[in-house]
């Protein structure tokens, strides 16, 4: 009897031996499929592989099979050399890795400019990741000898001159309209943070503007140097509540725009004005009257402006839209969530209108209209 029970505890414990050593070879295999099959790099980029977690590269042959487009080190570092695709393997013994890799030499050179919903008071752990290779931030400030993925809060410590938000900057919708965009075009963004809060049109066409363009004129030469191909130069522009609060006329900020627009145009090659609409004021310092729209006039001048003037496109109505919750306590300015769908509807606007060189169609329900009008 107690040699049988011997005989079944051996048996036990070899099935959970076995348990245990199947469940160690599948995590292993899992962990050794977990890598990046395709790879997206910008020409002169560098990016080590990872094959998956607790699985050293140091432990693989690694080899590309176009070395003038693409170089890899024994550790597994991918450099982009020429655009063009390559293949990198990864070889251990019968196991075998392949990576196709993608090398562009080409992006869009996009100013992200306006007050502060454009410099962002969010909470960056709450947006986006951006997805790898499909958007760099361009720090003229703080790095002008390089480009950097896109990270929340962008344009963080970007501060120089005029164009100076403080510590302001807590996250932003830079990320979700980076990712839409890419989604769409397939070419990367090479994005400039050029945003000073509560900056008026005013401020922006005799002040702002030279510094902002400043700023473009050290990026698009660090891209030369680099030689990166920059295929579009674009403005996505969010701004226009400190003309409602200080009840500038509609007239007078049309005028103010297109003088900046101009400016921008002239000076640093822009070809299009991307306008961001803005929203509500759900605050009291500035308005007694909180059933009303201190905005509005602003609002109806934006959209006007964009559907008569072939210099500026609408990209987005969607902040009129939101509600007090959308806000963070002040009522002025947009929580993280509100600024991640508003960021995904102006880059999917954009990238539309990018591809098809014509405004994108939306519903305005705060003016209850079809646009563009037919």
């Amino acid at each position: 009897m107690e040699k049988t029970l011997r005989k079944v505890r051996g048996c036990i414990l070899l099935l959970a031996m076995g348990g245990l050593l199947i469940a160690w070879q599948l995590q292993t295999i899992q962990a050794e499929a977990a890598y990046q099959q395709k790879l997206t790099l910008l020409l002169g980029e560098t990016r080590t592989v990872s094959l998956g977690k607790n699985v050293s590269n140091k432990r693989y042959q690694w080899s590309s099979n176009n070395k003038n487009c693409v170089t890899v080190n024994k550790n597994g570092k991918i450099t982009g050399k020429k655009k063009g695709i390559a293949v990198v393997t990864a070889k251990r013994g019968k196991k075998q890795f392949k990576i196709k890799v993608t090398i562009n030499n080409q992006v869009d050179l996009i100013i992200f400019a306006g007050q502060s919903n454009m410099s962002g008071g969010g909470n960056a752990a709450l947006a986006p990741t951006v997805i790898p290779g499909a958007g760099y931030e361009y720090r003229s400030v703080t790095a002008p000898n390089s480009l950097k993925a896109i990270t929340e809060p962008f344009g963080k410590k970007e501060n120089s001159g005029n164009l100076n938000d403080q510590n302001y900057k807590q996250g932003s919708l830079v990320s979700s309209f980076v990712n839409a965009y890419y989604r769409k075009t397939k070419v990367p963004v090479v994005a400039v943070s050029a945003t000073r809060i509560g900056s008026s049109t005013f401020f922006w066409k005799d002040t702002l503007v030279k510094e902002a363009e400043e700023r473009y004129k050290k990026a698009n030469s660090y891209l030369k140097k680099r030689k990166l191909k920059i295929r579009h130069r674009y403005v996505v522009w969010y701004q226009g509540e400190a003309e409602g609060i200080y009840k500038v006329p509609g007239g007078v900020y049309s005028d103010n725009m297109k003088e900046i627009e101009k400016y921008f145009h002239q000076n640093c090659k822009i070809e299009k004005f991307f306008v961001i609409r803005i929203g509500k004021y759900f605050g009291t310092e500035f308005q007694s009257d909180t059933s009303a729209n201190l905005y509005d006039e602003i609002i109806r001048m934006q959209t006007k402006l964009c559907l008569t003037d072939d210099n500026f496109v609408l990209v987005s109505v969607k902040a009129a839209s939101f509600q007090r919750e959308d806000y963070n306590p002040e009522g002025l300015h947009l929580n993280q969530k509100a600024l991640n769908r508003l960021g995904t509807d102006a880059g999917k606007n954009t990238a539309y209108y990018v591809k098809n060189k014509k405004q994108p169609s939306m519903y305005d329900g705060y003016l209850n209209m079809r646009i563009p009008v037919n």
